[in-house]
């Protein structure tokens, strides 16, 4: 879970949300917190694997090796 309170007490610090299986349930859950259109860029909803290799840079192998609803594949946007 993200803590919000150390996101919004980190100057020019913007957060950009990516859901899949979640369906926007994290990006509702960030958009509740008071004051987080200060801090909070956008959020995507990425069903699709062609959406995931052009925008988020997920590998080719690493969705047919484990899929798009993965650990492995939800780590790649993460680490960039």
């Amino acid at each position: 879970m993200v803590n919000r309170t150390d996101v919004r007490t980190v100057p020019r610090m913007m957060m950009v949300t990516t859901d899949s299986c979640t369906g926007r349930w994290i990006t509702q859950v960030v958009k509740a917190a008071p004051g987080s259109s200060e801090w909070f860029e956008r959020g995507f909803v990425a069903y699709t694997c062609n959406f995931k290799r052009e925008m988020l840079g997920v590998k080719p192998e690493t969705l047919d090796e484990h899929g798009t609803v993965s650990e492995q594949t939800v780590r790649v946007p993460r680490r960039a």
